[in-house]
């Protein structure tokens, strides 16, 4: 795609995301092609400067069924992502009620054994580092650091959050109950 149907697609998306939101930001953003295939198969066409001028002579019927086809992309997009909530809580349970000591530990394993490696890291930073070195260092560094803050905030932020949900007994619900709630919304309008 040239850098000026790029910035066509973007403008469709804007003037679209007052009638349509859901299909104005994917036209607008990474899933252009997307947008591009939903509009293709709505109008007919997928020429942008064709779109614009079908959508500028819209009957009130036809926004009405543009606004309505937009709902049901929301929908889809929604169990979608219930969909992987779902797998994602059904994997972590499954996780939990395992015996294998071994999946019962990898969590803190990997905690202890990047922290280790950060200790590591540092301690021949301050201590042991020529000067030459220092730019492979600091990338060394930046990389240990990165994967040590997303395994700790990993480790340490999903158990923070089973605790909460296990000392609440769940009363706030799982994250995919209440994306159906908002599907049920859609689907009820």
């Amino acid at each position: 795609m040239t850098d000026e149907n790029k910035t066509k697609w973007r403008n469709l998306g804007k003037k679209l995301a007052g009638i349509t939101p859901v299909i104005g930001s994917m036209l607008g953003g990474p899933a252009v092609g997307a947008g591009i295939q939903i509009l293709g198969d709505l109008l007919g066409t997928t020429d942008p400067d064709e779109i614009e001028s079908q959508i500028e002579g819209m009957t009130h019927e036809q926004v009405i069924e543009l606004k309505q086809h937009d709902t049901n992309v929301k929908v889809k997009e929604l169990e979608a992502e219930m969909n992987l909530e779902d797998n994602l809580t059904a994997r972590h349970e499954s996780d939990n009620a395992t015996d294998s000591k071994f999946v019962q530990y990898l969590r803190p394993l990997m905690a202890w054994v990047w922290t280790g490696v950060a200790i590591i890291v540092v301690f021949y930073g301050l201590f042991l580092l020529d000067i030459a070195k220092l730019s492979i260092f600091t990338t060394i560094l930046s990389f240990t650091s990165t994967v040590l803050i997303t395994i700790i905030g990993f480790y340490f932020g999903s158990r923070g959050l089973e605790k909460v949900a296990a000392i609440t007994g769940n009363r706030f619900g799982s994250k995919a109950k209440s994306i159906k709630s908002i599907i049920d919304i859609f689907k009820r309008k």
